[in-house]
């Protein structure tokens, strides 16, 4: 166990200087790799701790000493000075580093557009990821820390220059104004800033509604920017009900993507098992099913009949004086009879997801976000083309799993990261690069929905 600390030690520390080194150089892309990595690595220890957990009463795990510090076999005391890392100090550092690698990755394109004299980025994909970075990193407040390397500067000089291309003209002048009160590191933009700050003004003071972001979990229109006054909706979530933003990490759009999770009475390999089963909306089918079994355990015989130019194919011990099988046909009857009574299942009124997502809505009040619980049936109901699921890295987690809100829009999950994607861009990605665009790794499994 001790050689194995020691190992888990120095793999942290490398890579600890990798990033160090990628953010000094200015090679974000890179340094957000390596905090994803970081973070895996700060997972993995926390799952070594929950599995020794039994035999460790102290629930903690040693970690081996820095090279500066001098030990010896016969020494033992110098274990009293072993630094420890608890399960919740992993599982924080582990939530730590993967934002981190997050922010880094979307700052990477950012810092191009600032250094580079060209750019292959649209302006949509750099207006989104400013309102990503701007976001997450708390908006105009000076309290939270900003990630060594990240220019919040340059973020709001590259929102102001994409909104006033995109007619956002009002989250233009608010980028503005908080330039005006940060420092620019590249003094050749200065002119350029001033005489597009008075450009501005002689714009409308509105935004573009084509831009205004809407949640699919409430159906709330947010500002562009998270103002920052409810303290229950920070970072890139809804204004309104606090649901997090899933943005595809290619062009950082919001995908329409709803999170919920099963009772706790249901397992993970249960409620997948749920969605794949047919849906319980279609009560033809599956009465048509049950009844071909039963008729399968009373040994009847199939025997083919014609009834007015009609081929009929029926059991030999139930055909009426016409040919026709009236046990089948009183079921079929019925079965679409409470079809067309009862509704469509995705209907407005129908949808059983929907209900379950209002009473979440009702149950969190102005209160944080609870995300939507589901029973049994609404698993059942559900469409598995239309269900993604993060599946967990250890027993010890639960799987996340998420309902596409709009079919129509094909998405991609890379299971090793769990980052969403648009289906075709990742697919167009992964074929230039032979690797997940995330997490450069290149066997990611299948990418898909349920």
């Amino acid at each position: 166990n001790k050689d194995n600390n020691k190992d888990n030690h120095l793999s942290r520390k490398v890579l600890e200087e990798l990033t160090y080194n990628s953010v000094v150089e200015s090679r974000f892309k890179d340094a957000g790799y390596y905090y994803w990595l970081l973070s895996r690595e700060y997972e993995s220890l926390a799952v070594d701790l929950m599995n020794n957990k039994d035999n460790n009463k102290d629930n903690h795990l040693q970690i081996a000493p820095s090279k500066n510090t001098t030990t010896t076999d016969n020494n033992n005391n110098n274990n009293e000075n072993i630094p420890t890392l608890t399960i919740a100090q992993c599982q924080q550092q582990h939530m730590e580093a993967e934002q981190k690698a997050d922010l880094y990755y979307a700052y990477s394109t950012i810092h191009s557009y600032i250094m580079d004299p060209f750019t292959a980025h649209q302006s949509e994909t750099l207006f989104q990821m400013c309102r990503f970075l701007i976001n997450s990193l708390g908006g105009n407040n000076t309290d939270n820390v900003v990630p060594y390397g990240i220019s919040k500067a340059s973020t709001y000089y590259t929102l102001a220059k994409q909104a006033m291309r995109l007619k956002c003209y009002k989250l233009a002048r608010l980028a503005f104004d908080r330039l005006s009160k940060l420092q620019l590191s590249l003094k050749t933009h200065e002119e350029e800033i001033e005489l597009d700050m008075l450009i501005v003004q002689a714009k409308p003071m509105n935004d573009n509604p084509e831009y205004a972001p809407v949640c699919y979990r409430c159906g709330a229109t947010n500002p562009l920017l998270n103002p920052f006054t409810n303290k229950y909706t920070l970072g890139d979530v809804c204004t309104s009900c606090g649901h997090p933003f899933v943005r595809s990490f290619i062009n950082f759009d919001i995908l329409p993507l709803v999170e919920f999770v099963p009772e706790p009475s249901i397992s993970d390999e249960e409620a997948i098992e749920l969605i794949r089963s047919p849906p319980n909306s279609n009560e033809g089918s599956m009465l048509a099913s049950s009844t071909k079994r039963s008729n399968k355990r009373n040994g009847g015989e199939w025997k083919e009949t014609k009834h007015e130019n009609a081929n009929v194919l029926s059991l030999d011990d139930d055909i009426d004086d016409d040919g026709y099988n009236s046990d089948m046909l009183d079921t079929n009857v019925s079965a679409v009879s409470r079809q067309f009574s009862t509704g469509p299942m995705n209907g407005e009124n129908g949808d059983m997801f929907t209900e379950c997502l209002n009473r979440a809505l009702d149950r969190q009040g102005n209160k944080g976000y609870v995300p939507v619980i589901v029973d049994a049936n609404t698993l059942l109901a559900m469409k598995r083309g239309e269900v993604y699921v993060c599946k967990p890295s250890s027993k010890h987690k639960r799987a996340t799993f998420y309902r596409n809100m709009l079919p129509d829009i094909a998405i991609a999950i890379s299971q090793p990261c769990h980052r969403f994607f648009h289906l075709e861009d990742f697919e167009f990605s992964y074929l230039s690069e032979q690797n997940c665009p995330y997490s450069r790794l290149k066997n990611i499994g299948e990418y898909g929905s349920l």
